[in-house]
């Protein structure tokens, strides 16, 4: 047997016997200008290929190895059972792998074994829907999203057992979240925690949480701006109540109220400690005690009450502070009658009302000076009138001591008439 042989076409021939070659290299005399490489029907081993620049390499005549590879050219991969390793165009992925560890990926043999499938169109992680749960690890936390499958539910931070949705768990609180409220559940420490939803905004943006139906996508709105710094609260489309960043709640008004605006609204003024209230064509405050007679307003200066307002069954006491034990230096009224004279009952017509009546001018009731509040003309920084009122249930006490005295002159003349009668 030669070992090698060159004949007179120039074909080398290796291994030659019987006129059999076990490699022949062709030459191009022969067999045009490609040079092949023949290799006989039977087991080849490569065991060291440095550089070999082939451009076509046919094994058993099925495979084209060596082409171009174009978009839609997939390779199917050897399970070891004899397969052909074999490049071909398909519009879908299929791997055969002997491993039992990935008996989950799908190959599409059977509806069993579907965790895990690729398609030209979707990654789907257990198709089949089983009881199957997927589990991403980070550096420090095992569960650091968890899809359990049994429960329907979608945990992070520990394996979901709260809610139908999305369960946000830091540890076991020993809490139940309810059934109206369960779509998203956020739980923290059993003890001593604090947990809360943050949304960050530019300082010239706004945030948002948004309530929708079908009818209106933002019916109600819980709603922070942050250039102007205030926060407000919308229902069925509209704001109804403003907390502003000096401390005042608008209430059915979105800028500050005078008494005489014809906004309806409440004004819970924070800095001047205020409350304003305007209503169109109703009252504008309402108050209603159900049950028994009593209480339906208290009034207190720092923590001690001062006065309040009760109802019964048929009207409404405006109560004042008067217990003993909240006065001193207690004396007799008197010099009633003189002081009496010093009032001066008028009558007039506010301003832009037609009718009369009866009273006084605030600034004249100089005789009981604790009936009167404020300052006469005083006005505001802005110019803007600052009233002055009257208690009159102030005056009251003058009136009974000038009554009292009057009645003990009757009675001391009407005595001097009958002593003169008897004489």
């Amino acid at each position: 047997m030669a070992e090698l042989r060159v004949t007179s076409t120039g074909t080398i021939k290796l291994f030659e016997s019987d006129d059999t070659s076990s490699v022949t290299i062709a030459s191009p005399a022969s067999l045009g200008d490609d040079r092949t490489v023949t290799l006989p029907d039977a087991n080849v081993d490569l065991t060291q290929v440095n550089t070999m620049p082939i451009a076509n390499l046919d094994i058993d005549g099925g495979t084209d190895i060596g082409a171009d590879i174009v978009d839609a050219d997939l390779f199917i991969i050897d399970d070891g059972a004899g397969g052909t390793n074999r490049k071909t165009t398909a519009s879908r992925i299929k791997t055969y792998i002997g491993s039992p560890s990935f008996a989950g990926i799908d190959d599409q043999s059977s509806s069993n074994d579907d965790q895990l499938t690729i398609t030209d169109t979707a990654v789907v992680i257990n198709e089949d829907s089983d009881d199957v749960d997927f589990r991403v690890e980070s550096n420090g936390n095992a569960n650091m999203l968890v899809v359990n499958a049994g429960g329907d539910r979608v945990g992070i931070g520990s394996d979901p057992d709260l809610g139908v949705g999305l369960h946000i768990k830091i540890a076991d609180t020993g809490a139940s979240a309810s059934a109206n409220a369960d779509e998203l559940v956020i739980e923290g420490t059993a003890s001593g925690g604090n947990e809360g939803i943050s949304i960050l905004s530019a300082t010239d943006g706004t945030g948002q949480l948004v309530f929708g139906d079908s009818g209106d996508n933002d019916i109600g709105r819980v709603y922070y701006n942050h250039s102007n710094n205030y926060l407000a609260l919308y229902a069925n489309g509209s704001e109804r109540m403003r907390l502003i960043s000096n401390g005042t709640v608008l209430v059915g008004a979105t800028a500050t109220l005078d008494m005489d605006d014809t906004n309806n609204g409440i004004k819970f003024d924070g800095a001047n400690d205020l409350v304003q209230l305007s209503r169109n064509n109703n009252a504008a405050f309402a108050i209603q005690r159900t049950g028994n007679n009593g209480r339906v307003a208290q009034f207190y200066r720092e923590t001690t009450e001062r006065g309040y307002i009760e109802v019964d069954g048929s009207s409404t006491n405006y109560v004042t502070s008067s217990d003993y034990r909240l006065k001193e230096n207690i004396v007799d009224l008197d010099n009633g009658i003189t002081r009496l004279k010093q009032l001066k009952p008028r009558r007039f017509n506010f301003i832009g009302q037609e009718d009369t009546r009866d009273g006084f001018v605030a600034h004249e009731v100089t005789a009981v000076p604790e009936a009167v509040s404020g300052e006469k003309d005083a006005v505001d920084e802005n110019g803007k009138v600052i009233q002055q009122g009257l208690d009159q249930s102030k005056i009251v006490p003058l009136l009974t001591a000038a009554l009292q005295e009057a009645v003990t002159k009757i009675e001391t003349l009407e005595a001097k008439v009958k002593t003169l009668e008897e004489a």
